[in-house]
């Protein structure tokens, strides 16, 4: 086959895609889609980047994301202000009681039917093992609507999860994710949380490393993670505002390796086990996807809202934060 032959068929295949959904009448929230079909496919291939969803293309959430998990969609709205980058960002809201297997609210890009998954790109929207990945982001906590814990949670202080590197399908815990906490004499805090094993349990997740943040601000969030269920061989790096996250708490016991200035913390990026989905574009099995939102304990009393903005995935570092950041 040509060199970037079945990059373009799978743009056809999208497209076509597209086209089919919209012409069946499926959710409101697609009825767009045919008119927004051929800018998607061309975005798909620019540039080294997997994937945007900036909130930016007609047809809401659903152009740009395989699903939600939220007690209800109106918990999800594209809004103009606050915008981190581009036109628009997502508003996402969790009331105190939703559930949505469980009290969250996250746009998600797998734990969904494959239909949906293969309607925003396939496998270019899953991370497969032994690959790398660079994923960058902007959030945004609701300066006067998120709540927290106090000590009745299973983690003090804890407002929930904001973002997910989850495996497809249940599986326990996510092997990454990063919490938000609001600890006394601290403030507000994001803390990257690690899976305590590589399988389908479900134990107490370690803490990596903490970094104070304030809400009603624009945090910029750039992770470059290599997945494998191999700490060995996986690891994670973070930037916070710019800033490379070095290991602390748990992570001290984490292995370090300093890249330019990455801080590569290996660990395991991915879960294995019966809970994991076999999905047919899972190029290299087990896969993982991301989920942004908030996603917390139900004894968490009050509403929140987080703020999404320029999610991009890609292959080097430049395509994220030029998709991600660039105003």
């Amino acid at each position: 086959m040509p060199p970037g032959m079945s990059r373009r068929l799978a743009n056809l295949a999208l497209v076509a895609t597209l086209l089919a959904l919209s012409a069946s009448g499926v959710p409101q929230e697609a009825a767009s889609f045919a008119a927004t079909a051929g800018k998607l496919a061309s975005k798909s291939a620019a540039g080294g980047v997997d994937f945007r969803a900036d909130a930016t293309k007609s047809g809401g959430w659903a152009a740009e994301w395989a699903g939600i998990s939220c007690a209800s969609a109106s918990r999800v709205k594209r809004v103009k202000h606050p915008a981190a980058q581009g036109r628009r960002a997502y508003r996402l809201r969790v009331n105190d009681g939703d559930d949505s297997y469980g009290e969250r609210c996250e746009l998600g890009m797998a734990n969904t039917d494959a239909s949906n998954i293969n309607r925003v790109g396939g496998s270019r929207v899953l991370f497969h093992n032994g690959t790398e990945s660079w994923v960058a982001q902007e959030i945004m906590l609701d300066r006067h609507t998120f709540s927290f814990c106090g000590t009745e949670c299973g983690l003090d202080y804890d407002g929930g999860l904001v973002q997910q590197l989850k495996q497809t399908g249940a599986c326990g815990t996510p092997a990454n994710g990063i919490v938000v906490r609001n600890l006394p004499g601290e403030g507000v805090v994001l803390e990257h949380r690690n899976s305590a094993e590589n399988d389908c349990g479900n134990a107490p997740m370690k803490s990596l490393w903490r970094v104070r943040v304030r809400r009603g601000k624009w945090i910029k969030i750039l992770q470059h993670v290599r997945w494998s269920l191999d700490p060995g061989v996986g690891y994670i790096a973070t930037w916070i505002n710019g800033r490379p996250m070095q290991p602390s708490l748990d992570g001290r016991s984490k292995r370090l390796e300093r890249t330019g200035n990455e801080a590569r913390i290996h660990t395991w990026t991915l879960k294995g086990g019966p809970g994991v989905d076999r999905l047919p574009m899972c190029k290299s099995y087990p896969c993982a996807h991301l989920r942004s939102g908030i996603y917390r304990d139900p004894r968490v009393r009050g509403d929140s809202v987080v703020y999404i903005g320029g999610t991009t995935v890609a292959s080097t570092r430049a395509a994220a934060q030029r998709g991600a950041f660039t105003r």
